[in-house]
């Protein structure tokens, strides 16, 4: 099917992206404790983008502390992938939903806040914003809710991110969140190779809470006993299903050896537990290699950082030095990470072409293509993939495979495949919105379809017994029968 006809129905999924990941509508995958600014969804190193776009003068009569609600609504309506599906109301009714629920006001309900009459109290035009009918009933409720005498105590910038919050929830998108200058300080961090917190990979179920997608070898989370399967249902006491992803992501993450508490919901138990751990500094090995017999070898990318080019590329040069007859590129349980570095990987094995696709709301389409050349061009390939592979490792995998470089093997992977990109708001907070979608070669989707493997393969409960790796078992086998 032609992209263009697969946009249509890459709009219907904006409903259903918080399902739980064995469903393929897909939570964001990403390091629990990392979550860096050029995050699995990104479109290659992150830029920063500014609220407003040049040739549009900011001409509105507000205070410095209350135009933050402005700037988001402005960047969401121009930026969001999907807002032509998304009602302005829909959006402003969140934003209300945000205050009232921050000022902890149960008396008012959406319907009756907007109606009401407000006597502000306040200079004329004090809140007066040109954003529309919908924002500007926003603000009067923002500044009954700031006039009113409140248990609270919530400023204007209090209210302002309350209202962004709820404004973005009702976008029901995982991947787009406020950001707090507290937040941005952890989440513009590089992938640099390592981060502190407990060393695990999340997304999100269908009620919304975080669910482990996997533990880190040798992570405090592995240490406590956290598996792949179990729900998180508290953060230090806070229900984390009242909470967004990334801000789930973020109160897990802190300084190395200090606690998290988290009440965890263990996939095969009836009874949470309650578990203290403590923050560690979590090194990302980005690419190991294993040399398997009959001379293939293995290469496992665990993570897209920016070391990830250089040290696949090294493990080949080394692995062909000593007669390598054929490799298998391991991509289970890879969650992304940089989408350049994602490409550079891809130019290894292609010799030029298409790589993926990018489309974005307002119908602009980049083509991310490999350059020509590559060390591993010529040598007999597999893929493996799981239903954790997400992102970044989805456009790897998709592009071999629409390619025709190599097949894959295991299980369809998880269905990430929208874009995010940061921007600034005037008081040094930000706002991470969807802009984008990513597409294989081919055109298909990737967004909460994911990608079906050539060869599929699963475990018996057997297998996991014994350990043993049929999915490496078969691309062994598969290696060997086109290698000659």
């Amino acid at each position: 099917m032609p992209i263009y006809k697969r946009l249509a129905t890459v709009i219907l999924l904006i409903s259903v992206i918080a399902l739980v990941f064995a469903c393929r509508g897909g939570g964001d995958i990403t390091p629990v404790d990392s979550t860096p600014g050029t995050s699995t969804s990104d479109a290659g190193p992150q830029s920063t983008a500014t609220a407003e776009p040049p040739g549009e003068p900011l001409t509105i009569s507000l205070p410095d502390e209350a135009r933050i609600l402005y700037e988001a609504w402005r960047i969401v309506q121009r930026e969001y992938v999907d807002i032509d599906n998304v009602d302005a109301r829909v959006l402003s009714d969140g934003a209300i939903f945000g205050i009232l629920e921050a000022t902890e006001d149960t008396s008012l309900s959406i319907a009756e806040a907007r109606a009401l009459e407000y006597d502000l109290e306040l200079e004329e035009n004090y809140f007066s914003v040109p954003g529309g009918d919908e924002l500007e009933e926003a603000y009067e409720v923002l500044a009954y809710a700031y006039t009113q005498p409140s248990d609270t105590a919530l400023g204007l910038v209090d209210l302002n991110t309350a209202a962004i919050r709820g404004m973005l929830g009702a976008l029901a998108d995982p991947y787009t969140a406020y950001l707090s200058r507290d937040d941005l300080r952890f989440d513009q961090a590089d992938l640099e190779g390592s981060f502190h917190g407990i060393g695990a990979y999340v997304g999100t179920n269908s009620e919304g809470y975080p669910i482990v997608i996997s533990p880190m070898e040798n992570s405090p989370a592995e240490a406590a006993g956290i598996l792949a399967g179990d729900i998180i249902l508290e953060i230090d006491g806070i229900e984390a299903n009242s909470i967004t992803l990334r801000e789930s992501i973020l109160r897990i993450r802190g300084p190395e050896g200090t606690p998290v508490e988290l009440l965890i919901k263990h996939l095969l138990d009836h009874d949470p537990e309650r578990v203290v751990i403590l923050r560690g500094n979590i090194p990302i090995d980005s690419v190991s290699m294993e040399s398997l017999d009959d001379d293939i070898y293995r290469i496992r990318i665990n993570l897209f950082t920016r070391r990830t080019p250089g040290e696949t590329e090294a493990f080949l040069e080394e692995a062909l030095s000593q007669g390598a007859k054929g490799f298998i590129l391991d991509l289970r349980r890879n969650p992304g990470g940089l989408l350049r570095e994602t490409v550079q990987v891809a130019d290894l094995f292609l010799d030029g072409g298409l790589v993926l696709i990018e489309m974005e709301g307002n119908g602009s389409r980049t083509d991310w293509e490999a350059d020509n050349g590559g060390t591993g061009l010529d040598v007999p390939l597999a893929v493996l993939v799981d239903a954790h592979s997400a992102s970044g490792a989805e456009v790897l995998a998709g592009a071999l495979q629409d390619r025709g470089r190599a097949q894959l093997i295991g299980l369809p992977t998880f269905g990430k495949g929208s874009v995010t990109r940061l921007y600034s708001l005037s008081d040094g907070s930000g706002l991470n919105v969807t802009f984008a979608r990513w597409f294989t070669p081919d055109g298909d989707v990737i967004e909460g379809f994911g990608i079906e493997p050539d060869i599929l393969v699963s475990f018996t409960e057997a297998d996991l017994a014994a350990q043993k790796d049929v999915q490496l078992e078969a691309a062994i086998e598969h290696v060997l029968s086109i290698s000659g």
